[in-house]
């Protein structure tokens, strides 16, 4: 099946020896282990940054890579006053990288050695003991590319591995492991400390943090619990929110989501596998999209799962296939999401465009994610975020989206919005079937929070569906739901034949003086008007200069429409 989607864009530190070459604000990157020649295993291996372009139509193509920040993993390599930084050759769980709230950083973790071989594997190195020592170190890159690899504690994460890294701005961190804490650190730091440990309330589990976000100046964590005997169910917490706001202070509160699932629906004793997390405001209500590399069978892997939030709790709403998944961004301009996840050898694209509290994702329901690009031999992908830089900003934000109402048999149009950037325009589209839309009107965008306002020119006669084209000034665009008005009338039409080829009869309620029929398109463009005798309970068109296809004919009388469709 052809899949194509229109992919919307919108849009000091201490550096490597080397020169890097600076991110385009709007693309994606990718942390990736391995250089792709050796055999990657339980010891350090290389790290690199992979700048994705996302200027493209999803058509089953690549993503291709057009920059690569290659971070000091052997000696030598790292500037004055930074440590190296590699990861794990197959640690799938780590490298969850973030961008920092402020969008000027990406924030990940790593470990300091350059060439560890030992058996047991970097991961279960110590950081403080008996040499070898692996300090766990905290990376941070602009959007020049410059790397700093400056913070490296000697109590983080010892004998375990680092998971995940956010900053609300570059230099307070918060990062999670293998392990219940929660810590944080600030930049140039050689220690942590400990914010919150989260404490289960059911037996026989050891609850580990596995990805932490901030969305709206709150941190939040995902988890994943171990099963035992006595407890084969689920945990008490997959998502959470940390403390209230973004907190360093310790003891710090775990507070699980409502609604979030900790079993699969199908098959309750199988426990869900959250990793990295996106949250958006929709025109309607935020939505959360969570990367889960759980399995159960083909049918039941979780893959990108979609949630909203209804009356205070999260309503799950649907998954979408993408196998393996664990790291996961996105982006929204009004209705539509963009959706990209990382596999350890897979990136995937999708569009959510149902909008909130509505099973994701089409236009294709069912469809399953796009693969946009693989790993190459000896290399994993592990998390995924925007370039730092300019934040990559929603062009448009409603304050209220589209709604309508009749208004003397015409269609009066609203919304509101409550941020424009780089916005070219609103096209107002209509429907009579909910499917086939045509421009109405072009509405210029004011660039700034604004109330709108369009009464379209025909008398609604029947039902029809109204939408927003959002079109930016890059050329990319998205939709607003669709807001349906009808119009009851009392006089009655047919068409027959119907089909017709020559000459349709329609038949109506009896005629009073200026009674009309109209032939319109689909979309509403009239093309052809006759005038209906006084009296009259049926008139004779002709049609045969018509193409072949669907149209819809109108009958107006005595301030009353009613419309049918037939079929040329």
């Amino acid at each position: 099946m052809k899949k194509t989607l229109t992919l919307l864009v919108a849009i000091g530190s201490i550096v490597c020896a080397k020169a890097q070459k600076p991110f385009t604000p709007g693309n994606l990157v990718i942390y990736r282990v391995g250089d792709g020649t050796k055999t990657l295993g339980a010891s350090a291996a290389p790290v690199f940054l992979d700048e994705h372009t996302t200027s493209l139509v999803l058509t089953k193509q690549t993503a291709p890579v057009i920059n690569t920040i290659t971070l000091p993993s052997t000696v030598g390599s790292a500037a004055a006053g930074n440590y190296l930084l590699s990861a794990a050759g197959t640690g799938t769980t780590e490298g969850q990288m973030t961008r920092s709230a402020d969008g000027k950083y990406l924030v990940f973790a790593g470990y300091d050695c350059g060439a560890d071989t030992s058996t047991a594997g970097v991961a279960a190195s110590p950081t403080t003991t008996a040499l070898p020592t692996t300090r766990r170190v905290i990376g941070r890159v602009d959007q020049s590319g410059a790397v700093n690899t400056s913070t490296g504690l000697t109590n983080f994460a010892s004998k375990y591995a680092p998971r995940s890294v956010v900053s609300p701005d570059g230099t307070t961190f918060f990062m999670c492991y293998s392990s219940t804490s929660i810590k944080t650190a600030q930049f140039g730091a050689t220690t942590c400390s400990t914010i919150s440990s989260h404490s289960t309330t059911n037996v026989n589990q050891s609850p580990t943090a596995r990805s932490l976000e901030i969305y709206d100046g709150q941190l939040y964590g995902s988890y994943q619990s171990s099963y035992g005997p006595l407890n084969p169910v689920a945990t008490d917490v997959t998502l959470a929110t940390i403390g209230t706001g973004v907190d360093t202070a310790s003891g710090q509160s775990i507070a699980a989501l409502p609604g979030i699932d900790t079993t699969y629906p199908s098959v309750p004793t199988t426990k869900t596998s959250p990793y990295q997390f996106f949250m958006v405001d929709l025109p309607k209500g935020k939505v959360l999209y969570i990367a889960d590399d759980g399995t159960n069978g083909a049918l039941t892997e979780r893959g990108i799962q979609k949630y909203s939030l209804v009356s205070g709790s999260w309503s799950y709403n649907g998954s979408i296939y993408a196998k393996g998944v664990r790291g996961l961004t996105g982006y929204n301009s009004g209705d539509t999401v963009a959706l990209f996840a990382t596999s350890s050898t897979k990136l995937f694209g999708a569009f959510d465009l149902t909008g909130w509290n509505q099973p994701p994702f089409g236009p294709m329901p069912g469809d399953s994610a796009i693969v946009l690009d693989t790993a190459v031999k000896n290399t994993q992908f592990r998390g995924i975020a925007y370039t730092p830089g300019t934040p990559v900003l929603t062009p448009v934000k409603f304050a209220t989206g589209l709604s309508g109402a009749l208004v003397n048999s015409f269609a009066k149009l609203s919304w509101a919005t409550a941020t424009e950037v780089s916005t070219k325009s609103f096209v107002i589209e209509k429907s009579i079937d909910g499917k086939t839309f045509s421009t109405l009107e072009v509405i210029p965008a004011k660039n700034k929070p604004s109330a709108y306002e369009y009464t379209d020119a025909s008398k609604l006669t029947g039902s029809a569906y109204y939408r927003l084209k959002v079109t930016n000034n890059d050329g990319s665009y998205s939709y607003s739901s669709s807001v349906q008005l009808s119009n009851k009338v009392s006089v009655k039409i047919s068409v027959y034949p119907n089909p017709v080829v020559n000459t349709a009869t329609v038949s109506h309620t009896q005629a009073v003086s200026g009674a009309v029929l109209k032939v319109s398109s689909i979309s509403g463009k009239t093309i052809s008007t006759y005038n209906v005798q006084l009296g009259a309970t049926q008139t004779s068109i002709n049609v045969g200069n018509l193409t072949k296809g669907s149209y819809v004919i109108s009958y107006e009388n005595n301030g009353e429409v009613s419309t049918t469709k037939f079929v040329k």
